[in-house]
């Protein structure tokens, strides 16, 4: 239970950083070349330029739209995992899952702005931060819940749809 708490703060506050992230990027994009966030501190630290580059979008889609979508996901599920105890099995194989991506996707971005553009997003690190200390809280969770199988296989598909739907609602709304 106490995994749950701290996951919901660590989503919730995911939620913010993306969304402001979100914004940052149209700022960027629509801007006259006056706009410059608080964030680009010097050459190694600097969001606009993480936020304006190639790298920030994925199939015309910012990056921080399907980072916002799954920390609100997450979020919706976390709370319910944690208001309802028949739904917890299901909601902490999905959150394994969709976590272990978020994990894989962190790892790639952090590799891409170190290695290839050279500079930082503190925004993006926090993120990343939070999207390796959520699963590593999700898998403490499950561990304490126990035997995470025989779970309901319908259940799980319904709430990958929604996860799915809520991804596409997100990206219909941040699309220009």
């Amino acid at each position: 239970m106490k995994y749950h708490k701290i996951n919901t703060l660590l989503f919730l506050v995911a939620c913010v950083v993306t969304g402001y992230l979100v914004h940052n990027h149209y700022k960027i994009l629509n801007a006259t070349g006056s706009f410059h966030s608080f964030c680009s501190m010097s050459k190694t630290v600097d969001c606009d330029l993480v936020n304006a580059s190639r790298y920030s979008e994925y199939l015309g889609v910012p990056v921080a739209t399907l980072g916002f979508a799954y920390s609100l996901f997450a979020l919706i599920l976390n709370f319910f995992a944690y208001r309802n105890p028949f739904f917890r099995r299901e909601a902490l194989v999905v959150l394994i899952s969709v976590g272990f991506l978020s994990v894989l996707a962190s790892v790639a971005n952090f590799f891409l702005s170190v290695s290839v553009l050279k500079t930082v997003c503190v925004f993006c690190l926090t993120h990343q931060f939070i999207c390796v200390a959520t699963f590593i809280l999700t898998l403490l969770a499950a561990r304490d819940f126990g035997k995470l199988y025989p779970y309901n296989k319908k259940k799980v598909l319904q709430i990958f749809g929604g996860g799915a739907a809520l991804v596409f609602f997100s990206v219909l709304v941040s699309s220009q």
